[in-house]
């Protein structure tokens, strides 16, 4: 193959040519293992294509993942279809971790109650501290109303 055909893609590690940008970057992942970017050498049809495709990247920052197995797409719709089929489950770490909050929050839950039961059980002797302390220390006619009101507390 030619560099001067404008589709022709080369390694700059090893100087092996491809037609395509794809077969470039499987060669890339498969015995470089580094970023196809870096070693692309690009003709002006190439920058044109970059370009191009840069315009669609920019909409990658928003992902969409699977419900499921949390696989990223770059649109709803393939996530959708994705999602029709995709066999996992929530995953057991995230049942585990609902759990562990449920059974968390239950023991926090019996911990309050238990607390305003001792603040209850402070108040009523509290309240029959302040009645003694009442009756000893003042006179109050039986039939006058504050004798009434005092009775009620």
């Amino acid at each position: 193959m030619s560099s001067s055909n404008p589709c022709t893609y080369r390694c700059n590690i090893c100087n092996k040519y491809y037609k395509t940008r794809q077969s470039l970057w499987n060669h890339n992942n498969k015995y470089h293992n580094n970023d196809t970017n870096h070693n692309v050498i690009k003709n002006d049809y190439n920058v044109h294509l970059d370009n191009h495709l840069n315009n669609h990247n920019d909409d990658l920052s928003k992902m969409y993942k699977c419900k499921k197995c949390k696989k990223e797409f770059n649109n709803y719709q393939n996530r959708w279809r994705h999602e029709k089929t995709c066999k996992k489950n929530i995953s057991v770490d995230e049942n585990e971790l609902l759990k562990n909050t449920i059974i968390k929050q239950t023991e926090e839950l019996n911990l309050i109650k238990s607390l305003m039961y001792k603040q209850e059980q402070q108040n009523e002797e509290m309240k029959k501290i302040l009645m003694e302390l009442i009756n000893k220390n003042c006179k109050v006619h039986p039939g006058s109303k504050n004798h009434e009101a005092l009775d009620k507390v």
